[in-house]
């Protein structure tokens, strides 16, 4: 699979992580039905720069990764900032 990071954060230390209280991710089924998972944490590399915080999520192995890898990726939102129709 291809990164979608941009080239200097696949190489960068991670320093650090932020929780992610509040943040969901959102993903794609197969039949196009929707799902949300909480975001586990921001990981905070070595650059520090707020644009460089990467999200993580958890799936049900105990792996984390950055959601925006996966084929089925949507969105990452804030659901106390999401508006319902």
């Amino acid at each position: 699979m291809t990164s979608t990071m941009p080239p200097r954060l696949t190489e960068a230390r991670v320093v650090g992580a932020l929780p992610a209280d509040g943040w969901f991710v959102e993903y794609r089924e197969d039949d196009g039905t929707t799902f949300s998972s909480p975001l586990a944490a921001w990981a905070v590399h070595a650059y520090g720069s707020v644009a460089d915080l990467v999200p993580l999520d958890v799936d049900r192995n105990g792996t984390t990764d950055d959601p925006r890898t996966c084929s089925n990726f949507v969105r990452i939102y804030r659901r106390d900032h999401e508006s319902t129709p």
